[in-house]
């Protein structure tokens, strides 16, 4: 048992949204985070830490099964969780599920799956995200179809406005909308919210989390999971935490260009179109100068705001005498570019839709950093082991506690990753990309329905941290080696 002492800790499990590496305690300098950078402080900062998948639901599930994509086979964001446990019989357990099952209290609340509520993870129901009652009832449709409410009134008339439109644009229609239907329907791509924490829905999860913590007995192992949204676009939190930053200090980034020779096709839809325009993701869209700042704003904002929520649930174990007793686990389901390459979003296998902050504040282990390569399903048996239980056997990752506490772990050689296009992406020319990153380099190999090998780009990233230009044509051999590398660690050295 790897724990500081034979009681079993309790953990707090924090996962966001669309945010990269982008934390005060990463070197960001422009994010206000006291929150994060003191639980890296006491704690382990996971420097080279990656996505298997840059799309939300894909991610977590290979985040909570300890499966990589290509087993999970959950390529979007449709209900997973049910289907995959009947696939895999009685012996699986999600992450919440194994320490349930394990002595702890396991309760989620939030939005944590990406998925409906999966009854077996929990000890008591899961309290996903509800749309407040005091939401104009006409709005409740296109609210309930949006990653983050709307409050100010110039939104919800542009929603009103919007649908309007759409029914002016489609007299004959049937009343029932699609996904991408309601996309025509959007508000804005951030607000900034006259109310309090309260207003939006991740302050009622940190609220949840607060009571849970405050009427547990301390004696009984907890396992808590929370899931925030805010940094999921649009980007709308109360007006304090926008005062938090000037926004004249703030500038799109340097390179907005997509690496030269890159088919349009590999560029991904850009995420904020669907706010911007009516168009959804049928047009392609780039962010101007002034929408980027005003973006990245926004974008920072959604964090600090995050940031007070964790705050908030930490301060409840504090007083509650848990604190000291308590594992606090922080990630990102993927990455997100803000501006680089002139691009706003996740949809496609350039590095910043990978690499993803992981923190880990363990008691007794104090201001560590692993520079070492880590992904997501290596989560769940590290945290098992950290927390002194045994690894499901059927976990994929890799157990990083030998660094936590001996400091002799180098990490990986390589993680790995892959995509498939989702039904939005507006070209549709490749059926998945396998994306394999060393410490120096990423290589993306976009392969066709036939298996044919469609196109290739490496990034060095030692002579080219910006993703300026692909090096592919003049690198056999080690292309050669990083695809057997993805063989070998994926598939067990037999080629699919």
């Amino acid at each position: 048992m790897k724990t500081h002492s034979n009681k079993k800790p309790h953990v707090l499990f924090v996962i966001m949204h669309d945010f990269g590496p982008r934390y005060g305690c990463y070197g960001d300098g422009f994010a206000v985070t006291p929150t994060l950078d003191g639980i890296a402080e006491h704690g382990v900062r996971f420097a080279g830490h990656y996505a298997n998948y840059p799309l939300c639901g894909p991610a977590r599930a290979n985040l909570f099964t300890g499966y990589r994509p290509e087993y999970t086979k959950r390529f979007n964001n449709k209900p997973f969780f049910e289907r995959f446990r009947t696939e895999m019989g009685e012996g699986f357990k999600t992450l919440p599920q194994w320490f349930k099952d394990h002595g702890y209290r396991s309760l989620g609340t939030g939005f944590i799956f990406h998925d409906k509520p999966d009854a077996p993870s929990w000890s008591e129901p899961y309290v996903p995200q509800k749309l407040p009652d005091d939401l104009p009832e006409w709005s409740v449709p296109y609210q309930d179809s949006c990653p983050n409410i709307y409050r100010n009134e110039a939104s919800l008339r542009q929603i009103r406005d919007r649908a309007e439109d759409f029914r002016r644009r489609n007299n004959d229609h049937d009343g029932t909308m699609t996904l991408a239907e309601l996309r025509q329907c959007r508000g804005p791509a951030f607000e900034v919210g006259s109310g309090d924490d309260n207003s939006y829905y991740d302050g009622v999860a940190a609220g949840q989390a607060v009571r849970w913590i405050e009427e547990h007995d301390p004696d009984t192992p907890l396992f808590c999971g929370v899931g925030f949204t805010a940094t999921h676009l649009p980007f709308n939190v109360p007006k304090k935490y926008w005062d938090l930053y000037d926004r004249d200090t703030l500038e799109p980034a340097v390179f907005d260009q997509s690496p030269e020779g890159t088919p349009e096709w590999a560029e991904g839809d850009s995420e904020p179109v669907q706010y911007y325009t009516i168009n959804g993701y049928s047009l392609p869209w780039k962010a101007d100068r002034e929408q980027s700042i005003d973006l990245k704003h926004g974008h920072y904002a959604a964090l600090s705001y995050v940031d007070a929520q964790i705050g908030k649930i930490q301060e409840a174990l504090r007083k509650k005498g848990m604190l000291d007793d308590t594992i606090i686990v922080v990630t990102s389901d993927h990455g997100f570019h803000d501006s680089e390459h002139g691009y706003w979003g996740k949809h496609n296998c350039w590095d910043r839709s990978f690499h993803i902050p992981l923190l880990m504040s363990i008691p007794g282990r104090e201001g560590l950093v692993f520079e070492g390569l880590s992904e997501h399903v290596d989560v769940f048996p590290t945290l098992c082991s950290t927390a002194g239980l045994d690894i499901p056997g059927y976990c994929q990752g890799e157990d990083l506690t030998t660094y936590v506490y001996d400091g002799e772990y180098a990490g990986r050689e390589a993680v790995f990753g892959m995509r498939k296009p989702m039904w939005h992406d507006r070209l549709q020319e490749y059926e998945h990309c396998r994306s394999v990153r060393t410490s120096q380099y990423r290589l993306n190999t976009y392969y066709a329905d036939s298996g044919v090998i469609l196109y290739r780009e490496l990034f060095d990233y030692q002579a080219d941290p910006e993703e300026r230009v692909n090096i592919a044509k003049d690198n056999a051999a080690l292309i050669g080696h990083l695809e057997a590398l993805y063989v070998q660690e994926v598939f067990n050295g037999n080629q699919e």
